[in-house]
Parts: C-alpha cells; sequence; structure tokens
C-alpha cells in the first residue's frame, strides 16, 4: 500500500528519542566528574531534608532534630559511638564533640531542660542507663569516665559511710558479723579431739576499728595520743598472747592488740584489745596455724596505707609493728624454739648454761662481746639443718624417745635452740624481755633462796604443822614476817599446805608470784631479811642475810626502773648498774638462774633500743594490762556455754571497750594507779633506802652501814670473791 499523503513530513519521534536517550547518558557522566556539581547536589539534599523537618514540626507540634535521614542513620551505623578510656568519644574531635552536642541538645528538648537549667536533661540520661543499660555495661561506663570514678563517686561513699557508721545497722553488724569468724577454718584435716572452738577477728579490721576510736576520742582526752615524731596516724602496735585468761584450771588462750601511742594507758585493761580466742593450750596445731596466718597479715599490713575519715577531716592510717609481749615460755614457742634446750636457754642470746654464771662476760653487738643475740638468718639455716636431721632419723628404727634425743642433741651441737622457722618470721626480732614475769620469777627465787635459809637455821623433826614450829626458830620468824609484816596471805597460806604435805616428801615449794606479791616484797624484803636474824648467828651466817638484802635493794631499784613507760637517759644507766649488781651478787654468792641472767644482760640492752626507738621504757612491753585484761574477760564469761563463750566475750569487749567510750563513757584523764616499788618512806630522813629505821643524821641504817655490806658491794665491784669474803664466807 502507497504512503498516505502527507506521511513524509511527520516528526522523527523514534529517533528524536534515542538522541534524547544518549544525552542524558552523556551529560550524567560529566556531571559525575565535576566534583564541584555533586557537593552542591548533597548540600541541597541536605537542605531539602532539613526544610522537610521543621515543616513537619510546625504541622506536629515537636519532631527531633535527632532523628535524622536514614542515609544519616546508616553513615552512623558504620561508626557507631565508642567509649575511651579518657572518657570521651573515640572518634575524631570535631565528630566526637559534634555527636555529643547532638544527644544533649535532643535530651534538652525531650525532657524539657534549658540553658539556665540543665538537670532534666542530665537526669533524663541518667534514668536511661539506671534502667536500660546492665551492670556490666554501667562498670565499664563508670570504669572510663575518670571524673565520676575518682571525684563523684568518693563524695557519694563517704557521706554513706559516715550515715552508715551513725547507724543501728552498723552496730548490730559490729557486734555480731565483725566476730563471726570461727575456728573452724583452722582447724581443717584436723581429728576431731585436736579440734577447737574459739574466735577471732580480722587483724586488719581490728586495727582499722581501733585506729578510728583512738582519733575519736583523742579530741576529748587530757593525755593526748603519742606520734613519736612522725605524721598523725602512724600507729606502734604491740601484740602477743598468753594462757590461762580464764584461771590456771581453765584451759584457754587468748591474744591481744594494743597501741604503744597510749603511752602509760598501755598498761590498762582497757587499751588492750582482744584479737583471738579459743578453748585450748598455748601451742596446738590451730594456734600455730593462726600465728602463721598472722605473719601474711602483719607483712601486708605494714605496706599499705589506710584513708580514712575522722571528725570531718581525712587521716592516712599506717601501723608498724614494734613489739611482741610474751613470756620467755611463749617467745620460744613462736621463735620455732625448744621450749627446754638442754645447753641453750634464752630466746634472746646464745648463752649457754654452763657459762651462766659467769661475771665476767658480756652481751651485745660486738665482736668482743661473750654473748650476742640471735640472728635471723641463722634460725632459718638451723631450722633447715634440723630437718634433714629429722628425715634421717626418721627412717630408723630407735623409739620414739631416742629418735627425740638425737634431734635435741644435733639442735645442742648446732650452738642452738631453734627446732623450726620462727612462726612470726623476722617479727621475732621485735621481741624483748617482759617485765611482769621477770619480777615475779625474781622475787619468787628470792624467796627461795631465803627460805631454804631459814629451814637450814631450824630443827624441824618433831614439826607437822607450821603451827608446831618454835616461833623464836629462823623459820618461825621467816613464817611470822611472810604472814604479818609482808601480808603476803596466799604466800601464807601456800607454805603451810606445802609445810605439812610436801615438805616431808622432800618436794620444793611450788608457788607462783604474782604482781601483788612481787610489790609487796619490794615494799618489805628488809622485814624478811630482819626477821631471820638469829641472836646465835655466825659471821658466815650474818654474811649470808648481808647477801639478801644486797641483792633484795638492787633488785627492787631494777624492777623500779625497767617496769617504767617513761624513763630518761640517767636512769637507764641507773638501770644498767643496779641489774649488774643483783646478777653478779647471785652469781657469786646463791645461785645464778636464766630469770636473773636475763636481768643482769638482756633487760639493760632491751631498755636501752626502747629507749633509743621510742623514747620510752621497757614497761611498755609489761604484760601487766593483759594480766589485768584477763580478769576483765573471765567476768565476761558469767552464764555463758563452754562452746560459744567466746562470742559472748567478743561481743561483751566490743559494747564496752569500743561502743561504750565512743559514746561519752571514756576517761579523760588517766587514772595512774598509786602503787610504787620504792615506798615513799625510803626518800625520808627517817628511812634509809633500804626501807628500814635510821637516825635523821645518817646516811644508812646500821643493816647497810655494816663491814660485811661493804665487803659484798666489793666483791661485786670487782666481779670475784675477794680475800675478806672468803675469810667470813663458806
Amino acid at each position: 500500500m502507497p504512503p498516505r499523503k502527507g506521511q513524509k513530513n511527520r516528526f522523527p519521534v523514534n529517533r528524536f528519542l534515542a538522541i534524547k536517550r544518549n544525552q542524558d547518558v552523556q551529560l550524567a557522566c560529566a556531571l559525575v566528574k565535576d566534583k564541584e556539581y555533586v557537593a552542591k547536589a548533597k548540600k541541597i539534599k541536605r537542605l531539602e531534608s532539613k526544610a522537610k523537618l521543621i515543616a513537619d514540626k510546625e504541622s506536629q507540634g515537636f519532631q527531633e532534630k535527632a532523628f535524622f535521614s536514614n542515609n544519616l542513620k546508616t553513615r552512623r551505623q558504620l561508626l557507631p559511638t565508642v567509649l575511651s578510656d579518657q572518657g570521651q568519644i573515640a572518634i575524631p574531635g570535631r565528630s566526637g564533640r559534634r555527636r555529643q552536642n547532638e544527644t544533649l541538645e535532643a535530651a534538652k528538648e525531650l525532657h524539657g531542660a534549658s540553658s539556665d537549667n540543665m538537670s532534666p536533661a542530665y537526669e533524663g540520661l541518667a534514668a536511661v542507663l539506671n534502667s536500660k543499660a546492665s551492670v556490666a555495661e554501667l562498670f565499664n561506663i563508670i570504669k572510663k569516665c575518670k571524673k565520676i570514678r575518682d571525684k563523684a563517686i568518693p563524695m557519694l561513699v563517704k557521706g554513706e559511710i559516715k550515715n552508715f557508721e551513725k547507724s543501728l545497722v552498723n552496730f548490730v553488724r559490729s557486734v555480731n558479723i565483725l566476730y563471726k569468724l570461727g575456728w573452724e577454718t583452722l582447724c581443717i584435716g584436723l581429728d576431731e579431739e585436736r579440734k577447737v572452738n574459739g574466735k577471732y577477728r580480722d587483724l586488719q579490721e581490728l586495727l582499722i576499728l581501733m585506729a578510728k576510736f583512738y582519733l575519736t576520742v583523742n579530741k576529748q582526752r587530757k593525755d593526748k595520743l603519742d606520734w613519736f615524731g612522725e605524721r598523725e596516724g602512724t600507729f606502734k602496735v604491740a601484740i602477743g598472747g598468753d594462757g590461762a585468761p580464764f584461771g590456771k584450771d581453765d584451759q584457754a588462750l587468748a591474744w591481744l592488740v594494743s597501741f604503744l601511742n597510749c603511752g602509760k594507758r598501755v598498761c590498762s585493761s582497757g587499751e588492750n584489745f582482744l584479737l583471738f580466742g579459743a578453748n585450748c593450750s598455748e601451742d596446738c596445731e590451730p594456734v600455730s596455724r593462726c600465728v602463721t596466718m598472722l605473719k601474711g597479715q602483719m607483712t601486708q599490713i605494714e605496706k599499705k596505707t589506710y584513708p580514712i575519715q575522722v571528725n570531718g577531716k581525712e587521716v592516712v592510717l599506717s601501723f608498724k609493728f614494734e613489739l611482741l609481749p610474751n613470756d620467755m615460755k611463749y617467745l620460744a614457742f613462736l621463735a620455732g624454739e625448744l621450749s627446754i634446750s638442754p645447753s641453750y636457754f634464752s630466746p634472746f642470746a646464745d648463752v649457754k648454761k654452763d657459762d651462766i654464771n659467769s661475771v665476767q662476760g658480756t652481751f651485745g653487738q660486738l665482736s668482743q662481746n661473750k654473748w650476742h643475740p640471735w640472728k635471723y638468718s641463722d634460725r632459718i639455716r638451723v631450722a633447715a639443718a634440723v630437718e634433714k636431721k629429722k628425715v634421717e632419723v626418721s627412717k630408723t628404727n630407735l623409739k620414739p624417745s631416742t629418735k627425740r634425743e638425737k634431734i635435741t642433741s644435733f639442735i645442742s651441737q648446732q650452738k642452738s635452740r631453734q627446732e623450726f622457722p620462727p612462726l612470726v618470721g623476722n617479727f621475732i626480732d621485735k621481741a624483748k624481755a617482759e617485765p611482769l614475769h621477770l619480777k615475779n620469777n625474781a622475787w619468787q627465787q628470792w624467796n627461795s633462796f631465803v627460805l631454804k635459809y631459814a629451814l637450814s637455821r631450824t630443827d624441824l623433826r618433831n614439826c607437822d604443822t607450821v603451827f608446831e614450829v618454835p616461833t623464836n626458830s629462823c623459820f618461825g620468824k621467816y613464817y611470822h614476817c611472810i604472814r604479818f609484816m609482808v601480808i603476803a596471805t596466799r604466800l601464807a597460806k601456800k607454805i603451810r599446805k606445802w609445810f605439812a604435805d610436801d615438805r616431808t616428801r622432800n618436794k620444793q615449794l611450788e608457788y607462783r608470784f604474782t604482781g601483788k606479791e612481787s610489790r609487796l616484797f619490794c615494799h618489805n624484803f628488809m622485814s624478811i631479811v630482819e626477821g631471820v636474824t638469829m641472836d646465835d648467828d655466825q659471821q658466815s651466817h650474818t654474811f649470808k642475810l648481808h647477801v639478801f638484802a644486797y641483792t633484795g635493794i638492787n633488785l627492787r631499784d631494777a624492777v623500779s626502773l625497767f617496769s617504767r613507760v617513761t624513763i630518761s637517759s640517767e636512769q637507764i644507766q641507773s638501770l644498767s648498774e643496779v641489774c649488774s649488781n643483783f646478777f653478779r651478787a647471785s652469781a657469786l654468792f646463791l645461785s645464778a638462774t636464766p630469770t636473773s641472767w636475763t636481768i643482769g644482760h638482756i633487760v639493760p640492752a632491751h631498755a636501752r633500743q626502747i629507749h633509743q626507738s621510742l623514747g620510752m621504757g621497757l614497761g611498755v612491753n609489761t604484760m601487766e594490762g593483759r594480766e589485768a585484761k584477763h580478769i576483765a574477760l573471765a567476768k565476761f564469761t558469767r552464764n555463758t556455754q563452754f562452746s560459744n563463750r567466746w562470742l559472748q566475750v567478743f561481743r561483751h569487749e566490743y559494747v564496752s571497750l569500743v561502743w561504750l567510750r565512743e559514746n561519752g563513757c571514756d576517761e579523760i584523764v588517766h587514772k595512774e594507779t598509786s602503787g610504787v616499788y620504792i615506798p615513799k618512806r625510803c626518800y625520808s630522813d627517817q628511812f634509809c633506802h633500804c626501807g628500814q629505821p635510821k637516825q635523821a643524821h645518817n646516811e644508812k641504817c646500821t643493816f647497810c652501814s655494816a663491814q660485811l655490806r661493804r665487803v659484798v658491794s666489793e666483791c661485786v665491784i670487782q666481779r670475784k670473791i675477794t680475800n675478806d669474803a672468803k675469810a667470813v664466807y663458806n
């Protein structure tokens, strides 16, 4: 069919579309290559998006700028917010700040905050974290936020602690929970018969509790804490234990802690705090485990400091263990030594029993000294050698007693008394001579010498009781002095019982002196010496009485000086003199004992060391306050069951020593004891220094001014028995 008319004149649409299509592609390629155009296009797109947001906000009433476009959300998801260790958003600074500002602006709009009051925005963000974030997520966030971690949280904690300390909940917790630790944890693996019942406190918690208490009451007390020239909060600690806190017939053990910063108060039972107590012997296996645990705690505590708040003021606490007040028997246990050594008797020095009467030897650190203190390195070395010897002996078929004898002989061959490593580690070097037991033992031995003399001067063949002894006999006069002049009633009762029963079986009088008997003997020993004087005394008898008087005077003066908490340098020198005089006279004319040797050599050295380091006397190491504490503990056990008595004791002690005194029941002024070892009459013109009457114009009494007294003094000075003494003393 031929084309219609005018068909060739139509517009070529298909061709036009093809050309148009190619032009659009070419234009798009050109625009992509044009960077300026691309940037402007993106900007136009962003502006259109913002314009739409504003329009939507006006139409709906509110619309947040944080509701970004899908494109922006996608880009933010590719680089999510991560918190750095400095608490900032971990992306480039400008972008990080932009995100913070955007978050804050959104929170302001959501929670109704303004530029003048941003708290609603902050609290809204905190509410979201508190309700939506897990504990682990919160921990990771706060850990990285230094301002929250180091400033906000400590302020919160301090306030909460202050409120908690005043609360009833804290009181109940302190009384009940703080002391809940039982000895079951120390008896794991032991047989039932070796398990014991008791309670103990955590040493660190107890020290901090004591420090808070003392810093709190120090403001009201007249006698302030002594910081020994160091910063406030530096506490010097004394720690030690003793058996029989409830009496000699009740087997128990108690360890106590005190602060030397209290000065003279350290001798009071109220300044010694119970650390642990148990119904057991002093050296049983659970006690060994507890002491070993304490050694580790003591080592760690000395390395740390403890900041606390006291009366709105921050005080940094630190603790240093200075003294181990224990008797010599218990020190041997803590030191890992033989309690009864066949050769070496002292836990302080390498002195042999064969040399105990040597009046020429001296004690010290120098090579020219005859005796030296034990070195910790030598203790460890000998303990290791003994352990090897035990392994060797255990492989033999010898009897147990023979094996033990070989071990003790080996220790003696090592010139030591060390069997095990010290339970308290190198803290054993802090051990010093303890005044209370020394003075009691010394006067007990002095009384034994006088008693033996009185018995030797009396015919007792027809006497079965004390009341049958003639009153004018030497022993009769001795008993009369003890009962009615010294007024040592308990000792007199023991003498009566011993005389009727044990004397006939050739048993020695066994009576353990207490502080009461020691003080009575210090005041009235010359009454005993003059009381046993007989009309038919020969010169040798009179010389013996002068020996008793001379040793008694020097022992009394030594006790007076080494029992003091405060002492001067001149008194330290006087102490050295009277201690040496007492030992030399005992060694020359009586018989030296471990007690007299310790008084003569160890006491002056230890007193000098404590005075140099603390400016105090050896009396700060006394167990007198601890023995008094035992009386208080015994009262706490009344109406309690044996199995749970320690729980009651700990609760009673906390209430009486801490809670009541923190609430106003504390002694503002320390009441010093009125008892002294040298009676006041000795300083008057009518009495001699020994305590006997004299003429006011005379320097000494007739007994002390006798020629034989000068002979005794000369022997002590020359450290030998002189010819004059040999002429009268056999």
